[in-house]
């Protein structure tokens, strides 16, 4: 529901009041490796205004090894004053990421997502986990349907624009915080 108006008598609301939304997208099927598919746009994200990029990018059985353009993209987004969430797909049930990490997740400056059960907030059997693993729910959250109707999600696809929508409120109220300062109040619990 990231983005969703509020108030308005449809279905539901999200947490990203008055955002604007960019789209980039990539074909699994022709891009070989996944920010290859999204560099160009990724870095052109923050030139447009962007202040926080949330990335649905790594799949599970793709290649996750570091690469060092990979890292330069999500640093230049950085500096440029964007915060990259994003979520750590691949989804090994229960793959510490401090132990094998798993990229773009793993990347220095992103805050990576996990998931968690809808009532017990224990981490979702499906999700990865580690120390540097931000949590937020990801079982039964509420989505919008392709046929205009709605369901329920379970992934840590929908778990990352709760955090992502989380750093844009917290943007909105503090303009003058940088990417840092917004993930340092996101996760200064864990």
């Amino acid at each position: 529901m990231f983005g969703a108006v509020t108030n308005n008598g449809q279905g539901d609301g999200g947490d990203e009041l008055n955002c604007r939304i960019m789209l980039c997208a990539l074909d699994p099927e022709i891009d070989n490796r996944v920010l290859d598919g999204v560099s160009k746009e990724l870095s052109m994200r923050p030139e447009c205004g962007a202040h926080v990029i949330n990335c649905r990018l790594g799949l599970a059985g793709w290649n996750s090894d570091f690469f060092e353009y990979e890292q330069d993209i999500v640093t230049a987004a950085t500096r440029a004053g964007a915060l990259v969430v994003t979520l750590q797909r691949g989804n090994s049930k229960g793959q510490n990421l401090d132990q094998i990490p798993f990229y773009p997740a793993s990347y220095d400056h992103v805050l990576s997502v996990g998931a968690t059960e809808d009532t017990t907030d224990a981490i979702a059997d499906f999700s990865n986990l580690g120390l540097n693993v931000l949590f937020a729910p990801g079982r039964n959250i509420r989505v919008a349907l392709d046929n205009g109707s709605y369901g329920t999600d379970q992934s840590t696809s929908a778990a990352s624009p709760l955090v992502a929508g989380l750093a844009g409120l917290l943007k909105a109220a503090h303009p003058e915080w940088t990417p840092e300062q917004i993930a340092e109040q996101i996760s200064y619990d864990r």
